[in-house]
């Protein structure tokens, strides 16, 4: 397990995001929610006894697994099964509706095996062996396409992304996946098939064998399950298509949010000097303007720049920041993202300067440390002050290895994440004044970046021949990567949808057909009575309008429930988006309609006399 030590619920309210890990072992027989307890109350203890450097703190235990697999992994679990979900209940609806079907055309062959004697108990056996039976064919062939998928998964998962995801390369259809898979197949197999089973012997034997072929005695309750069990496939497929659509749509809103900065014509990597050969912040200053000095010499780079973190990269050190003269409130923190830039990042970046000033060529190693800071730093730390000229250190009031930097600018808010809830305070410092060992490189193209690749290796060569550069690739591929699992997790869910939607699709043919099929008879009494064919095709629609209609409203609710609880997940989906609702229903809609045309025009080309002398 590991213990993150953590503000509470109150002071994460000002996003000031903050926290230290503890690794630690349970010891045999106790709990995480056993250790949570003790550890809340030794925390609540320690803020007690020293509150100006413990008030405020708690202690959240959980699995050292969660930890690594981080706060994401699970979001995708759950997107992935939920929608997995519908679509087994949609399954489970689908093939009870057609078991129905099949019970009502088998009554008079059970009728038939109840008067020569079969027990009601083999005859049920009988059913839903067969329910089984298909349940495993299913499975087995859910089971080849699942090995194929998974892949297909594995081999297109980019390897700078599949080497960071635990246990990535020993993923397989292992044996308990394959005993779950056919656990299920049986399970759902037996619920599907039992109310079907059990509706096919709810029969009057002697009016069954009395009637033969004609009419469906004793079936109206089946009829009604029938029509629940289609209006419970379109209400699933509503709200997973449209829940897959907002995800879709929130999807394709998170990677273009770098938009503004055209990241497909920007070629970025990342340079880590090895303190052996750069221990002083001299060489490192020198090997950096050496560098960038040669790369803008490059035929087709525009602009090139260094930087700790590339906007909505994710790649932001958030350290504690101490403002001089004011201390620290306790329980309050204090924090802000530590950014390390060259001189012409703001302008590559177009991010203004709103007051003050950037950097200059002036502010070198051994010059009065200066820093821009954002707005954001302004408004939460120092709301309604100019704050041109205070001074501030990185790393809190105990960091006095650091220097105090005077703030020469504020530059206008950037956002470093994708993710709202880890937004920070920008505080920027120049690279030719306090360097990192370990900054990105970012070359703003007018061509094609990746052909900039191999000049810009034996560019660096120049400087240093075993230098390695790492991830050479365009901005825009490096936020694709950010989300890969996220976009894992929605194609999965795209898929599930349309699924769900033609086995709603399905489902309602199925219906209808069966439903024309038991009324052969009767349509063909109204047309011999002077119905006219259009008036038997408007009968056959409406109810297929009734049933859609319904599956549509209570989709819709579902579909609105569902879409807020995405929207409190991801940012970029929008719960109460009119154009994805709007369009999910008029699809479904046209898609019924059209599953539900064929067996009413089956109906409307029935002959009045074929009909009567078949029955």
């Amino acid at each position: 397990m590991f213990l993150p030590f953590a503000p509470t619920p109150q002071q994460l309210s000002n996003r000031a995001d903050h926290s230290y890990m503890v690794n630690g072992r349970l010891r045999d027989g106790a709990t995480v929610k056993q250790a949570q307890a003790e550890m809340r109350t030794i925390a609540e203890r320690l803020a007690k006894s020293y509150p100006a450097t413990n008030q405020g703190w708690t202690v959240k235990v959980e699995p050292l697994l969660d930890g690594i697999n981080g706060p994401y992994t699970p979001l995708y679990y759950r997107l992935i099964m939920g929608a997995t979900l519908f679509v087994l209940l949609v399954v489970c609806a689908n093939v009870a509706n057609l078991q129905f079907a099949r019970g009502i055309a088998r009554r008079q062959e059970i009728a038939m095996r109840t008067a020569l004697g079969a027990s009601r108990r083999r005859i049920l056996r009988q059913l839903l062996t067969e329910n089984i039976l298909l349940g495993l064919a299913g499975a087995a062939g859910g089971l080849a396409f699942g090995a194929l998928y998974l892949h297909v998964v594995l081999i297109t998962m980019p390897a700078r992304v599949a080497r960071y995801i635990p246990g990535w390369s020993n993923t397989s259809l292992n044996h308990r996946v394959m005993a779950f898979s056919l656990l299920l197949a049986v399970g759902t197999g037996i619920l599907s098939g039992l109310a079907p089973a059990l509706q096919a012997l709810r029969m009057n034997l002697v009016e069954q064998l009395k009637s033969g072929s004609r009419g469906s005695i004793g079936f109206g309750r089946a009829h009604r399950l029938r029509s629940v069990f289609a209006v419970a496939q379109i209400s699933l497929a509503v709200a997973l298509v449209i829940g897959a659509a907002l995800i879709s749509k929130g999807m394709d809103a998170l990677l273009h949010s770098a938009d503004a900065y055209n990241p497909s014509k920007v070629l970025t990597f990342k340079v880590t000097l090895p303190l052996s050969r750069y221990g002083t912040a001299e060489k490192r200053a020198a090997w950096f303007s050496s560098s960038l000095e040669r790369l803008r010499a490059l035929p087709g780079v525009t602009h090139a720049n260094t930087t700790a973190a590339l906007p909505y990269s994710d790649n932001g050190w958030v350290q504690d920041c101490a403002i001089e003269n004011r201390p620290m409130i306790p329980g309050k923190f204090q924090s802000a993202m530590h950014i390390v830039v060259d001189q012409g990042y703001f302008g590559a970046f177009q991010i203004p300067i709103l007051s003050g000033r950037s950097f200059s060529p002036n502010d070198a190693v051994g010059k009065l440390p200066v820093a821009v800071v954002s707005t954001r730093f302004v408004d939460r730390y120092l709301p309604n002050e100019n704050p041109i000229g205070h001074r501030i250190r990185m790393g809190g009031e105990g960091a006095a290895q650091t220097p105090w930097l005077t703030i020469v600018g504020v530059a206008q808010e950037t956002n470093y994440s994708m993710w709202d809830e880890y937004l920070q305070p920008a505080v920027y410092l120049s690279n030719a004044q306090l360097p990192n060992e370990e900054v990105f490189f970012a070359l703003r193209t007018d061509g094609d970046p990746m052909a900039l690749a191999a000049p810009v290796r034996k560019a660096l060569a120049g400087l240093d021949p075993v230098l390695p550069l790492d991830g050479i690739q365009t901005w825009q591929h490096g936020l694709r990567e950010q989300l890969t699992g996220l976009i894992d997790a929605a194609a999965m869910m795209a898929i599930d949808a349309l699924i769900a939607l033609l086995l709603a699709a399905i489902g309602i043919f199925a219906v209808m057909a069966n439903q024309v099929g038991e009324r052969t008879r009767e349509i063909g009494v109204r047309l011999a009575m002077g119905a006219r064919r259009q008036d038997v095709l408007g009968m056959i629609l409406r109810r297929a309008a009734w049933l859609t209609g319904t599956g549509i409203c209570i989709g819709l609710a579902m579909a609105f429930a569902l879409a807020h609880g995405v929207a409190s997940l991801l940012r970029g989906v929008r719960p109460n988006d009119p154009a994805v609702f709007a369009v999910i229903t008029t699809l479904i809609a046209a898609v019924a309609a059209g599953s539900s045309w064929i067996p009413a025009r089956r109906a409307a080309r029935i002959e009045p006399m074929e009909a009567l002398r078949d029955e």
